[in-house]
């Protein structure tokens, strides 16, 4: 949402930011001053698109140009027309137990970027989003929205994603924006971990247009998934090319050997392709059977830019093949001579070994970084299978029955 301070404003300047506001207001904003707005003035439908808008530089026609930023001739008006879109099932409590929900708001200006151009070591242009949570209850249109505790400032909503990691990226300074790259990975079950991207794009005019994971040779994918939000359709003087609106296309993933990738149409095949434009977030996860490790993501931008590298989580590589060995014995804890060792995976696929005089055994050639049950077997006697995780050569395992 773009909010932009109305030259024809008479509200008395505040001083919440805590600055020490001049007392100056009506057509100007005082030094220190805060002038909040409220919805009524900033929602829709009689909202210009954001389609105009240079995030980086504050750049957007007038309204009297060759080019109106806010001409609403030619279409109807919806309830959603102009307004922050949203799927319903994102907001959908009975299908989103535990979710919390943010909204966050940004300022663009021309002012801070001619000042940052003059005087970069004082440049601040970069603080002028914030974000407030609200609760959420319905489970279906309309919704009820309550604010919950006061607005965070000159923060990004993504900082409120607990338990990430946020690396900013600032691909050409002094030329274009900054975004995000946050990630987390989580471990829900022995065996399992999944891996959650967030890139958002605060005020990057080039957008991003392509994300790529590296995967550990070996690694298993699965689950893999892409989540962004839905784009207004056209109407005239939107701003994108023919007025045809932005595609809401998901983004295609292509799983190779050692990478997982993500990507939209490129600036020359669909100017008004679904890249990350300046103010939102898209989300990419899959699932894996290999722990994280530190490893470089790329981002591609969508109108220039070379790509650039992120440091993030990714799956590892599984090591070696490794070995389970240990000795077999009776209840006396005598060595038991030819009993049947078996290490059988998820899938059911065993391998095995007998023991040897002394009913010593091991196993070998077993893939790490799965769980394994492991079962000894001998005509008259009783062992208690095992269950294991297996990420290293593990020794010392051994089986005594339960019965001479």
């Amino acid at each position: 949402m773009l909010i932009v301070r109305s030259n024809e404003s008479s509200e008395m300047p505040e001083n919440l930011c805590g600055f020490g506001c001049n007392g100056v207001g009506g057509s100007r904003l005082g030094s220190g001053c805060s002038d909040p707005y409220s919805a009524s003035l900033n929602s829709g439908p009689n909202l210009g698109s954001r389609a105009w808008i240079n995030p980086f530089t504050g750049f957007f026609p007038r309204n009297d140009s060759a080019t109106p930023n806010n001409n609403h001739t030619g279409h109807n008006h919806t309830g959603t027309s102009h307004r922050i879109l949203t799927e319903i099932n994102d907001l959908n409590t009975n299908l989103n137990p535990g979710a919390t929900y943010y909204a966050e708001g940004q300022y663009v200006t021309p002012h801070e970027y001619a000042w940052c151009q003059a005087n970069p070591t004082q440049c601040n242009m970069y603080n002028n989003v914030s974000y407030r949570r609200y609760n959420v209850t319905g489970t279906a249109s309309p919704f009820s929205f309550s604010p919950v505790g006061a607005t965070v400032r000159m923060q990004p909503a993504i900082a409120a994603w607990t338990g990430a990691t946020l690396v900013q990226i600032h691909p050409a300074p002094l030329e274009d924006g900054v975004g995000i790259v946050a990630y987390k990975v989580s471990n829900p079950s022995v065996g399992v971990w999944q891996y959650e991207y967030v890139i958002y794009n605060q005020n990057l005019d080039r957008a991003i247009q392509r994300f790529s994971v590296p995967v550990g040779a070996g690694a298993n994918i699965s689950a893999v998934g892409f989540h962004a939000p839905p784009q207004h359709p056209g109407w005239s003087a939107d701003g994108t090319v023919g007025n045809a609106g932005y595609s809401s296309t998901p983004w295609a993933n292509t799983l190779a050997a050692n990478s997982i990738t993500w990507n939209t149409e490129t600036f020359a095949q669909n100017e008004n392709a679904n890249a990350i434009r300046w103010g939102t977030a898209y989300t990419f996860r899959f699932t894996s059977n290999r722990p994280p490790e530190l490893a470089n993501a790329t981002v591609g931008f969508f109108k220039r830019g070379d790509p650039i590298q992120v440091q993030v989580l990714a799956p590892s590589a599984p090591a070696a093949n490794v070995s389970i060995s240990g000795r077999v014995m009776s209840s006396p804890g005598v060595g038991v001579r030819n009993a049947l060792v078996m290490v059988t995976d998820s899938q059911g696929t065993s391998r095995m070994a007998y023991t040897g005089t002394f009913g010593y055994y091991i196993v070998e050639n077993i893939v790490p970084g799965a769980t394994y049950t492991v079962t000894a077997v001998s005509k008259g006697m009783t062992f208690q299978p095992v269950q294991i995780q297996v990420n290293q050569n593990i020794t010392g395992l051994d089986f005594t029955s339960s019965t001479n």
